[in-house]
């Protein structure tokens, strides 16, 4: 196999890295696929509220999946409280850390569908919102780094078989 040939193949697996297959994650009236900008929910109202998302996951992806307080000093008061989910066979492997009132995770989740349940409380004023977003986990800077490197050695490989040839010549 040419050099030529195992640099476009290595460029082409890093090209996809980040590519998400159909994979949806919705509420209700809300339905947003992977990199689409973030849904917000609400108003909602007072009291406790549980609200039950589907993520369908087709293909293995590595996600960023958050659902954040969305509420402003005047708009209302909104908490979450906590996560609870369920995947394939029971058992999810999606765990969300909570940060300052925003939950989300970070992995790779695996096919199926999955129910992500969202707690919390509200005073139920106008606004009391929250925003949920899935992303794509960015490509890592050294996977790029990667294939520059892997494209300079193929220069280097091909400039040393050309000066090879002229020197048979």
């Amino acid at each position: 196999m040419k050099i030529h040939h195992v640099v476009a193949a290595s460029l082409l697996a890093l090209s996809g890295a980040g590519v998400q297959a159909a994979t949806t994650l919705s509420f209700g009236i809300h339905n947003m696929g992977v990199g689409d900008a973030p849904e917000t929910v609400g108003p909602i109202k007072p009291g406790d509220f549980s609200h039950k998302w589907t993520l369908d996951v087709s293909g293995e992806n590595d996600l960023i999946i958050r659902f954040e307080d969305a509420d402003t000093p005047v708009s209302g008061y909104l908490n979450i409280t906590g996560m609870n989910v369920t995947g394939p066979g029971g058992a999810s492997g999606l765990t969300f850390t909570e940060v300052d009132e925003n939950w989300s995770f970070v992995g790779n989740v695996a096919d199926g569908a999955y129910t992500i349940e969202v707690m919390g409380t509200s005073d139920g004023r106008i606004g009391a919102l929250y925003a949920a977003e899935i992303a794509p986990v960015p490509l890592p800077p050294a996977a790029l780094l990667f294939g520059s490197a892997l494209v300079g050695l193929a220069g280097l490989r091909r400039r040393k078989n050309s000066s090879r040839g002229l020197a048979k010549a």
